[in-house]
């Protein structure tokens, strides 16, 4: 079986970088976001927004390569960095996490991780990546080391994979009593569930989901009121709010930086 849930996106990795690039890929069933960049010289962090997913981030240092692992943030925030750098990155769909017994997901929510602590082989990794150059070869080696211990556990959860794709697929406006409806099952448990498996309540996913899709549509152009119909908001106050929330300008603001960074791109 298939995990149909993508992984989504975080704009200033790719706006605010250079040299980036990414793939989708699927690994076992599982959709992986591969991406690379290298900071600026004088950057020293990048602006991360939230998206209820698990970033397997390496720095590639020449000194000391590090791996660790950024949980979802619930509101933006500034990822310290190193200046000059080269970053290999995985991004993991939401529902997707480390397998390891002794963290549960919520550990990982607003949290950085060492991936070395997580698990045995996490600094051999980051040095055997650093000693290759080419994009394709890291990700084969994510995938030979790291790939069997990421785990969606879709095969034992159908019920879970329904609750995530379903907010998903209506753009977070389906309802917690929606879903109770349509499973037959508690809101309780229904909570307990997503809970579980993101570290993050139906309620607060929905949101994110919602804000994602708000956020991938301005990208494509949309005018504001579809953007507001397609994600269940009440209207253009309530978009406002809650885009505010998450990533502290508003959707003019953001829609101002698209521009900005293109009209950059294009003068490259």
């Amino acid at each position: 079986m298939e995990y149909s849930t993508k992984p989504y996106m975080q704009p200033h990795f790719y706006y605010d970088s250079k040299n980036y690039q990414e793939r989708l890929k699927v690994y076992k069933g599982i959709a992986f976001l591969y991406y690379q960049f290298t900071l600026d010289n004088d950057a020293e962090h990048l602006a991360a927004v939230p998206d209820g997913c698990l970033d397997v981030l390496v720095a590639l240092n020449q000194r000391k390569p590090s791996m660790l692992v950024y949980g979802s943030l619930l509101l933006s925030k500034f990822v310290p960095m190193q200046a000059g750098i080269s970053y290999f990155g995985v991004r993991l769909p939401p529902g997707c996490g480390i397998d390891m017994r002794h963290v549960k997901m919520k550990e990982y929510v607003e949290n950085v991780m060492d991936l070395a602590v997580i698990l045995p082989n996490g600094a051999e990794v980051a040095e055997r990546m650093l000693d290759k150059s080419l994009f394709d070869e890291r990700i084969t080696i994510f995938e030979k080391y790291i790939g069997e211990v990421i785990t969606s556990q879709h095969s034992s959860e159908p019920l879970t994979d329904y609750l995530l794709q379903e907010i998903i697929r209506y753009h977070g406006g389906k309802s917690i009593r929606q879903l109770a409806q349509d499973t037959q099952y508690s809101e309780r448990y229904i909570r307990n569930k997503v809970m579980d498996r993101l570290g993050i309540s139906p309620k607060g996913f929905s949101k994110i989901v919602r804000f994602q899709h708000a956020l991938m549509m301005l990208k494509q152009g949309y005018e504001m009121e579809d953007i507001v119909f397609e994600n269940h908001y009440y209207d253009q106050a309530h978009l406002i709010h809650e885009f505010e929330d998450f990533a502290y300008i508003t959707p003019k603001d953001y829609l101002s930086y698209l521009q900005q960074n293109r009209k950059r791109n294009a003068a490259k």
